[in-house]
């Protein structure tokens, strides 16, 4: 029996993010009992999810640690849906907190706070590896994901994979063969599949579609694309990612690249304050965004309605 059950958990959990189960333990000659103290004294804390994790300095399990944990805790399960999205690093999923895995009926797994679909195919060439654990692989992943999130959201993270090098053959073929009854996913990916095999271009970024669902909108008004604002004098005072001039509305994709950090915030507070002279108002649409963009549509509709009352009241 090891004489430093703590030594031999670190060693064990150190290649898998400092998560490791029950049962690794337990193949390392780790007891019950020596567990329960750990567990005790703080140095290590069990995942509601499932697995246990080194914890030095008594912090919360991560994001990453809890699907670890959830995975090697039930064998057979593997990351799938969003959470292998956010694996892959795909477009618009960093913030999306919510763990789905996946498993072959007819088992029936559950865990607590963990989203776990059935599914009737898992092919071994479907799945990747993503450090220690198992991972539906980047078609997989956009078939599957239409049955947890909105279409918009699809073709997101089609736009992408493709941007990424993705095969766009690849990945038709792959939904192809997984498409069927009870598979609704697949029909949102290959709908937008159609659209990139029908001449349609990848999209720079999740704001240029909401830029096309704001111009597709007749109630909203007349939208301009990197609007550059200026003053009586000619001069350059603010450059928006959209804007609305009859309303005098400037409207910011507030994303994590590129407005966090007190130098971007001075800037755009510099800006916002120069534009505002001249009686612009800034609107930010922030990732919280992405999860619902018809949702971002009606705020910004309500917007122009509230901007075009002040600056035309009782008027039409």
């Amino acid at each position: 029996m090891p004489t430093n059950a703590l030594s031999v958990v670190s060693e064990l959990a150190a290649s898998q993010h400092n998560v490791f189960t029950r049962r690794q333990a337990a193949s390392r000659g780790i007891t019950r009992k020596q567990l329960h103290r750990l567990i005790e004294s703080g140095v290590i804390v069990a995942i509601e999810s499932g697995g246990l994790v080194v914890l030095p300095e008594h912090g919360r399990p991560s994001w990453h640690q809890r699907v670890i944990g959830a995975v090697l805790d039930h064998p057979g399960t593997v990351a799938s849906h969003t959470t292998a999205a956010r694996l892959d690093g795909v477009d618009g999923f960093e913030v999306i907190d919510d763990i789905e895995l996946s498993v072959l009926r007819p088992r029936v797994v559950r865990i607590p706070g963990v989203t776990v679909h059935r599914v009737t195919q898992l092919d071994a060439c479907d799945i990747v590896r993503w450090g220690p654990i198992r991972c539906t692989n980047r078609a997989r992943t956009l078939c599957d994901l239409g049955a947890s999130i909105e279409p918009l959201m699809v073709e997101r993270a089609l736009d992408d994979a493709v941007r990424r090098g993705a095969s766009v053959r690849w990945i038709r073929s792959t939904a192809d063969r997984l498409h069927g009854p009870g598979r609704p996913g697949t029909r949102h990916l290959l709908a937008a599949l159609g659209r990139l095999e029908g001449g349609g271009r990848v999209r720079d970024s999740w704001f240029e579609k909401l830029v096309e669902l704001c111009l597709d909108d007749p109630t909203i008004g007349h939208f301009e694309r990197q609007y550059e604002l200026r003053d009586d004098c000619g001069r350059h005072v603010a450059r928006f990612d959209l804007a609305v001039p009859d309303v005098k509305l400037g409207i910011e994709a507030h994303s994590r690249e590129h407005h966090f950090g007190e130098e971007a915030r001075m800037s755009d507070e510099h800006r916002d304050q120069a534009a505002a002279e001249l009686g612009w108002d800034v609107m930010y649409l922030g990732y919280g965004a992405i999860r619902s963009p018809d949702a971002v549509r009606e705020r910004v509709r309500a917007r122009v309605e509230a901007r075009c009352r002040l600056m035309h009241p009782g008027g039409a």
